[in-house]
């Protein structure tokens, strides 16, 4: 298995696992943040190298069915 494929499949592994019902993927200054909305608050999962970001939510994308011509519009309720 690919490792961005292995690393994708481990925050939604570990998002399952804690009954999380929400994943995001943001830039917080230099670093990549993964956090998980568990029981209403949001909680800081894993930081991800910068260069992995755009791949990670890519795939997250594409493994959820959206539509990936649009970059600034948000996932929410796809």
């Amino acid at each position: 298995m690919e490792p961005l494929i292995k690393l994708v499949h481990a925050i939604l592994l570990s998002a399952h696992k804690k009954g999380a019902t929400e994943i995001w993927v943001r830039r917080e200054g230099e670093q990549r943040v993964v956090s998980f909305r568990l029981d209403g608050e949001w909680w800081e999962e894993m930081v991800l190298p910068p260069e992995l970001h755009g791949a990670v939510v890519r795939r997250l994308g594409i493994m959820a069915s959206l539509p990936m011509y649009r970059k600034d519009a948000y996932a929410e309720g796809a």
